[in-house]
């Protein structure tokens, strides 16, 4: 726990660029697999943002 207390900061900047980059591959292609992917990590954080019910990011289901 001290480990992510000290390094919270890494770990929010490392999870907000691999969704930035995920989501730049499911516009670049055009199959519906990868955009499974986003949308399972865009779920993730969410879940993990304590997203739940009227206060999810708009366009999510």
């Amino acid at each position: 726990m001290e480990w992510l207390s000290a390094n919270w900061e890494n770990v929010i900047g490392m999870a907000t660029s691999m969704v930035g980059a995920f989501a730049l591959l499911s516009t670049m292609t055009p199959n519906p697999r990868d955009d499974k992917i986003v949308g399972y990590l865009w779920k993730l954080i969410n879940f993990l943002g304590a997203n739940f019910g009227k206060s999810k990011n708009e366009g999510t289901k």
